[in-house]
C-alpha cells in the first residue's frame, strides 16, 4: 500500500471518528457524569489537528523568513552592481571633456541609474575631506602622513559609499591622514 493511500485512509478514518464522536458528543450533551468514548476521541483529533497546524505554522514561517533573506541578498547584489556600473561611467566622464555629446550622454545613463537607486532608498553617504574617519561607512584604502591634521582625517574620497535602508550597503574608500606625532 502506497503512503499516500495510508494517509488518505487514515484522514478518512479520523473523520468518521470526528462525525461519530460528534453525534455522541452531541447525544450525551446532558450526561456530565460519563464522558463519551467519542467524545475523547474528537478531543484527542482536535489536539492532533492544532499541533499539526502549529508545525505546520511554524515551518512556514521558518520558508518565509529563508526567503525573505534570499531576496534581500539579491537585492543587495544588484545594488552594487549598479553602482559598479556608476563608478566605471564616472572613470569615464573623468577622461571626457564635459562639452563632449559622450560626456552627456554618459551623464544622462549615470543621472538615470542613480534615480533609480533613489527609489529603492539607496543613497550616497555623505563625506567630505576633513571629516573624521568612521569604520562603520568608510575603509582605509591609503594614509598620508600630515602633521597638519589629526590622526584618521578624511583626505580625499576615492569611491563613494551608500547606503540602503539606512544600513551601510558600500563603504567609501577613503585616503587618511596620520599624524608622526599623532596628535
Amino acid at each position: 500500500m502506497s503512503k499516500a493511500f495510508e494517509i488518505d485512509e487514515t484522514r478518512r478514518e479520523k473523520k468518521k471518528a470526528v462525525s461519530s464522536a460528534l453525534a455522541g458528543f452531541v447525544s450525551n450533551k446532558t450526561d456530565t457524569e460519563h464522558p463519551s468514548t467519542e467524545g475523547n476521541i474528537l478531543k484527542d483529533y482536535v489536539q492532533a489537528v492544532v499541533g499539526d497546524l502549529i508545525k505546520k505554522r511554524s515551518h512556514l514561517s521558518d520558508q518565509l523568513t529563508d526567503v525573505q533573506e534570499d531576496s534581500h541578498r539579491k537585492e543587495r547584489s544588484i545594488f552594487l552592481d549598479f553602482l559598479n556600473v556608476v563608478d566605471s561611467i564616472d572613470r569615464l566622464l573623468k577622461m571626457l571633456d564635459p562639452t563632449n555629446e559622450v560626456a552627456g550622454s554618459l551623464n544622462a545613463l549615470r543621472a538615470q541609474f542613480m534615480q533609480l537607486l533613489e527609489d529603492e532608498k539607496v543613497l550616497p553617504i555623505e563625506l567630505a575631506a576633513g571629516q573624521e574617519f568612521n569604520a562603520d561607512n568608510c575603509e582605509v584604502s591609503s594614509r598620508q602622513e600630515r602633521p597638519d591634521l589629526p590622526d584618521g582625517t578624511i583626505i580625499s574620497v576615492e569611491r563613494r559609499g551608500y547606503s540602503w535602508k539606512e544600513r551601510t550597503l558600500r563603504r567609501a574608500r577613503v585616503t587618511i591622514s596620520i599624524n608622526p606625532k599623532g596628535t
